[in-house]
């Protein structure tokens, strides 16, 4: 897979079909995928079993997304949101850190007032309660499990990174988190060594590296680079963690609902088996009046929760195009488009073959998973990459997605394709961006991040 940098091949012989929901004939796109104006987007669309208000639903979602879309392909402009937008964005996540911050002072007022009174039933309820909501507010804060080295560590990634900075214009990280994994991510931090002040973290998933050329690689870090341009992501990360929080409070209510349900079922079924029809509909009542309770008390969270979360689609997949506009600014839209899927691929790979893969690994007496990687697609055919290319991009737009599906992604990328053309470059491989300093290779990194990987 490495050094193929192409568009993906549109699967050949496809004639137009009949879409199911609308009765117009529907011809494939560039990608090879069916998708009719009505919101059908071809075989096994979850669209043709939704009904009722869900049907509506999900076809207004296939409406907008389409419309993001086209704004993606017509300019830079397009996708800019406007001051007010982001004010109210803005606002509406501060309400929710007040309302956290709020609960957590009555906790604490709860907690003291309670051991002053050594009402200790007091103190256990408002100790845990506080601590749900501060652990809320921290569950959208970890970074994905690696190595965390300085980008001097890195020389070639280093080198890589200046030229990348070149080219789109934004600062550079501080460190590198390199993941086990596929994932690709630019954060910021506020370490207390550095007094609070801001450090750019770029993430590099090692995992996706073999399916991708140095210039695919290139590519994608363009696109993470590109998110630490300007103050969009400081205000992305500012309403991702105000919606991660309410998300963790509803779940964990939600589980504490199930739980009493459960226990409630089990005193029933256990204690009082014999006296089930006398007693057991009054226990079934008890657990509905209990789930009612939390859900009313929920319903305001819920509430802000799907406005906030519906307002953040806008920006969040306006900036996703936004960068992968300057991706392939960067490196043209064909290196940009090979980069993604290469990821995409790669992420299909661990999770589909990735048992027969360490059992290679190790039948080879090996202790490094993502060689047995670069092994493996260097065994498949062109033909092969290219379907599975193809194949790794399928997926139906919905609003519980904050990004862009890959589809829609590709389809911008290549509306722009003739304005940026493919970089000349000799197809080297992505692995030497990850050899340390002083060292011949990466296998030594590689070798720890397989067993990271593997839960060793």
């Amino acid at each position: 897979m490495s050094g193929t940098a192409g568009a993906p091949n549109v699967a050949t012989g496809q004639t137009a079909r009949r879409c199911p929901l609308c009765g117009k004939p529907v011809t494939p796109d560039a990608l090879g995928f069916l998708e009719c104006s009505c919101g059908w987007g071809g075989a096994d669309d979850p669209l043709l079993t939704a009904h009722g208000l869900t049907r509506w639903y999900r076809r207004l979602d296939r409406r907008l997304a389409n419309a993001q879309a086209r704004l993606a392909r017509e300019g830079k402009a397009a996708n800019q949101l406007s001051p007010i937008y982001l004010t109210v964005l803005f606002l509406i996540s501060t309400l929710i850190y007040a309302l956290f911050l709020a609960i957590i002072g009555l906790c604490v007022y709860l907690v003291v007032t309670s051991a002053r009174d050594q009402d200790w039933i007091g103190v256990l309820l408002g100790g845990v309660l506080g601590a749900a909501f501060v652990l809320a507010l921290w569950s959208t804060r970890g970074q994905p499990r690696g190595i965390r080295m300085a980008v001097s560590d890195l020389p070639h990634l280093a080198e890589a990174l200046d030229e990348v900075r070149a080219r789109i214009g934004a600062p550079l990280p501080q460190h590198v988190v390199l993941v086990p994994g596929t994932t690709f991510f630019a954060d910021t931090r506020h370490p207390p060594r550095r007094l609070f002040r801001r450090e750019l973290v770029l993430g590099v998933g090692v995992g996706a590296l073999p399916a991708l050329s140095e210039l695919e690689a290139k590519s994608i870090l363009a696109h993470e680079l590109a998110h630490l341009r300007g103050s969009g992501l400081a205000l992305h990360k500012y309403v991702v963690v105000a919606l991660g929080a309410l998300r963790h409070v509803m779940d964990l209510a939600l589980e504490g609902v199930q739980g009493q349900e459960g226990v409630t079922r089990s005193v029933t079924n256990i204690t009082l088996r014999r006296r089930y029809v006398l007693y057991g509909n009054m226990f079934d009542l008890l657990s509905f009046v209990i789930a009612i309770v939390s859900w009313t008390i929920l319903l305001s969270f819920r509430l802000l929760w799907t406005i906030l979360h519906l307002l953040d689609l806008r920006e969040s997949r306006a900036t996703e195009f936004r960068v992968d506009r300057a991706a392939a600014e960067a490196y043209g839209a064909q290196s940009f488009i090979g980069g993604l899927m290469g990821v995409l691929v790669a992420t299909r790979t661990l999770r589909g073959a990735g048992r027969t893969l360490v059992q290679q690994m190790r039948a080879r007496g090996s202790r490094n998973l993502y060689e047995e990687l670069r092994l493996h697609y260097a065994e498949l055919p062109a033909s092969v990459i290219d379907k599975l290319r193809h194949e790794a991009l399928a997926g139906f737009r919905t609003l519980e997605n904050s990004h862009p599906i890959d589809a829609d992604r590709m389809r911008a990328v290549m509306a722009v394709a003739s304005q940026h053309p493919a970089t000349d470059a000799a197809p080297a491989s992505s692995v030497r961006l990850i050899v340390p300093k002083g060292a011949e290779s990466a296998d030594a990194i590689e070798v720890k991040l397989s067993e990271l990987l593997l839960g060793k």
